[in-house]
């Protein structure tokens, strides 16, 4: 059985006696230990079991079904080997994102994620999803040692790490869907495979977008770390420095740390950035899957017209279309209260039949929308067409809308720092 770094048992001798835990939760730690006891292994320590009740509140039956199911995972993937041996490809070393920063001020420790600048699509062309998702393993399972050592080395329990998100350069290239689906996929992988691991999420240069982003990625975290999310949009500096000591936060961030001159620290935290095509692996197909796709007959001569409403500012429609044969016009127009239709996305011929076609559009008014597929111009063929759209509204609450002053501000479309 695979297994990270050990802790010396004396470090957890009396765990079960947690002053933070109830009768009743010590009660179900015991229970718990009795239940999964034909799996345990020496590092499944109280904290460790702990984390898995949490995650499930407590609920004995979902708290073993996700414990097994971890310790199958754990097995099936080799996570000790991946992250003691697993050395990623050199476009991943060159373009992935972040680094560890050291220990925060209370001996948690701190990992800085320059996330708006990961070029998922990029990646997602020039490796494998397994590399990729080996990249993350690797990463989780090495902060997840870290607490482990933090522990050991303190004598005192460790429980979670600080991680910081930078969402500068964030935008609607991030919604490219084979990158959504993959980033939802790792978000999920840390939810389930490492559940508590996270005691603090800080998102600092938060942009426009970002609630639109958030609402993609909510269903897939559970409440607890919902709770446990900051958001700023700006004037974050000093809630870093209330947790890390700036010695060690590079000033790019707020601190006193520079790397040859350079305030965001390169050697430190990897700064990812766009992939260049010449690192594109040839034959890569990460379109939408063709049974996500609904297929429509569009007569010669003839349009489809599909008609999408949103309520929220700033929503995106997100597409990709192909035909099996020959070219086929695409265009989007938002139908005004007076009936007129005034472009967004000009009407225009595409060779979808060779390369799909595929977009995000940035819906910056509330209102209806209309996508239009035109064969208009062909009077000879029909065109079998394969689409797949989606409209993705922000998941805000327009009465949490504030500016810095308290004031309300309809520019801003989230709020600047949140709990959950």
């Amino acid at each position: 059985m695979s297994s990270p770094v050990t802790v010396s048992c004396s470090v957890m001798e009396g765990e079960s006696e947690n002053p933070t835990l109830s009768p009743k939760q010590h009660e179900q730690l015991t229970k718990f230990r009795e239940k999964v006891s034909d799996v345990l292994q020496p590092y499944h320590n109280d904290y460790w079991l702990l984390r898995f009740l949490k995650a499930r509140n407590f609920n004995l039956k979902k708290s073993e079904s996700m414990f097994r199911k971890n310790v199958i995972w754990r097995e099936e993937n080799k996570v000790s080997q991946v992250c003691d041996e697993y050395i990623e490809p050199e476009v991943l070393q060159k373009y992935k994102s972040g680094g560890k920063l050291g220990y925060a001020k209370d001996g948690r420790p701190v990992f800085l994620d320059a996330t708006g600048n990961v070029d998922f699509k990029g990646l997602l062309h020039s490796v494998t999803v397994s590399d990729a998702t080996k990249l993350y393993i690797k990463t989780l399972e090495s902060l997840q040692r870290d607490v482990i050592s933090q522990t050991e080395k303190l004598k005192r329990q460790i429980d979670g790490i600080y991680y910081i998100v930078d969402l500068e350069n964030l935008g609607r290239h991030h919604l490219w869907k084979p990158g959504v689906q993959f980033f939802t996929d790792v978000t999920q992988l840390c939810e389930q495979q490492y559940p508590e691991l996270l005691h603090k999420v800080v998102v600092v240069r938060a942009p426009r977008i970002f609630p639109l982003a958030y609402s993609i990625v909510k269903p897939f975290l559970s409440e607890q770390t919902r709770k446990k999310i900051v958001v700023y949009k700006y004037d974050f500096e000093k809630a870093l420095l209330d947790i890390i000591d700036g010695d060690i936060l590079p000033k790019y961030w707020g601190g006193n740390m520079v790397e040859d001159g350079d305030p965001m620290c390169p050697k430190t935290v990897c700064l990812a950035g766009k992939v260049p095509k010449e690192w594109y692996m040839t034959g890569r197909d990460l379109n939408v899957e063709a049974s996500q796709m609904t297929t429509k007959e569009i007569a010669r001569g003839g349009t489809l017209q599909l008609t999408y409403n949103t309520s929220q500012c700033n929503s995106v429609l997100r597409y990709e279309f192909r035909t099996q044969e020959h070219d086929l016009g695409f265009g989007v127009k938002r139908l005004h209260d007076d009936d007129t239709k005034i472009p967004i996305v000009k009407t225009e011929r595409h060779n979808c039949h060779l390369v799909p076609e595929t977009g995000q559009l940035i819906l910056e008014d509330p209102g209806t929308y209309i996508v239009k597929f035109d064969n208009s111009f062909s009077w000879a063929r029909s065109k079998k067409l394969f689409y797949w759209i989606e409209l993705l509204e922000p998941d805000i609450q327009n009465d949490d809308q504030h500016d810095d002053d308290g004031n309300d501000d309809q520019e801003d479309d989230f709020v600047q720092a949140i709990d959950g």
